[in-house]
């Protein structure tokens, strides 16, 4: 499941702006449009999760969210308009940006119900990214930049099988109790939405370079395949972190690989603020196996520990609104920040992920 639904990462992440761009759009019209599904996450995941959970269907809300984003992005190339392309690119969007959401949420149940390694199962996500980008790079530049909606409509239309053939998620929350939880529930645990609140922050950290971090590569002198190497290394070490991550934590919380995320995040700020060389930067890059993922797989494996089976798609639909709301906020202030400051806005950034380390610490000390 995971490998067929990261796959059209590879082709859409990356290229769909070039798209946008080679079908004559400005720069201010590619921005809006990207920003598009971040806003519409704050509102549009968390009731789609919370349905998936009442009705204890997640697998199928998963497979309706699959097809209709399918069948959206085909439309695509039929739009060239600027208000074409927005009224596809919304309507996408609210189908498609559930689609990691609703895959971490029935990852996550399996976890809890069948004792199934999270970090295991996620990395063949990342696997897939890495395998469609270099392919997805290839056969654009073969062609041209308009067979990107095509591409991307093919590769979406990959998980439907893999999702057919998962077994309903009720039989997987079948060991628990049967009677229906009502959403609010969801907010009963603080400790979870302090681990949320936490995790979000060390996540928002990242934008700065995420947002800018190709053009300081370029203004460091680095050709385009240094750059795909680096971006590759901390990809690498994503998928090194989710292989060892569970066994790495043992008997201990998983807030653990969540603090010592933050805690490298801080370091590797830091360091990106003195502008380092290019081995100093590679080593870098290998920490986002920890401060990028291992964060995100610890937040998953604290729900799976202390969230209801029948609340597990809320609880992520309320993360990804919170994750959204910081990461929106991050965003919009990384341009100002890389103005204003340049290299040394990093040292902001390791302010976000300290601040995120705070409440982390904090529920580590009341869990004793």
């Amino acid at each position: 499941m995971y490998a067929a639904i990261y796959l059209h990462y590879g082709a859409f992440g990356l290229f769909i702006p070039m798209w946008f761009a080679h079908r004559g759009l400005s720069p201010e019209e590619i921005g809006t449009l990207m920003s598009v599904p971040m806003f519409l996450r704050i509102l549009f995941v968390a009731p789609v999760s919370s349905l998936a959970d009442r009705l204890q269907r997640i697998r199928e809300v998963l497979l309706v969210c699959v097809v209709g984003a399918m069948l959206i992005m085909s439309f695509m190339s039929f739009a060239h308009a600027y208000w074409q392309m927005l009224l596809f690119f919304t309507l996408f969007s609210l189908v498609w940006d559930p689609l990691p959401i609703l895959a971490d949420s029935y990852a996550v149940l399996a976890v809890r119900t069948r004792g199934l390694d999270f970090g295991r199962m996620r990395l063949w996500g990342s696997l897939a990214f890495v395998l469609a980008n270099v392919a997805s790079g290839s056969l654009i530049g073969a062609y041209s930049p308009e067979v990107v909606p095509w591409l991307t409509a093919a590769l979406l239309a990959v998980p439907i099988i893999p999702i057919l053939l998962l077994p309903p998620d009720r039989q997987l929350g079948s060991s628990e109790k049967t009677e229906r939880t009502h959403w609010r529930a969801a907010f009963a645990d603080r400790m979870v939405f302090v681990a949320m609140v936490g995790a979000a922050l060390i996540a928002s950290s990242h934008v700065l370079l995420t947002t800018f971090g190709t053009i300081q590569f370029t203004a460091m002198g680095l050709d385009g395949a240094t750059t795909g190497l680096l971006v590759g290394a901390s990809i690498l070490s994503e998928i090194v972190v989710l292989f060892g991550a569970q066994k790495l934590l043992g008997k201990r919380s998983p807030l653990w690989l969540i603090a010592l995320g933050g805690v490298l995040s801080v370091v590797r700020w830091l360091l990106m603020s003195l502008q380092p060389g290019l081995y100093v930067l590679a080593v870098l890059q290998v920490l986002n196996g920890f401060t990028g993922m291992g964060v995100i797989a610890g937040l998953m494996l604290f729900i799976a520990q202390r969230v209801d089976s029948r609340l597990i798609s809320t609880m992520q639909g309320i993360n990804a609104v919170v994750l959204g709301l910081l990461g929106a906020l991050a965003t919009f202030g990384s341009g100002y920040a890389w103005k204003a400051l340049g290299y040394q806005a990093y040292i902001l950034a390791a302010l976000v992920a300290a601040a995120g380390c705070a409440p982390i610490f904090l529920a580590l000390r009341k869990s004793r």
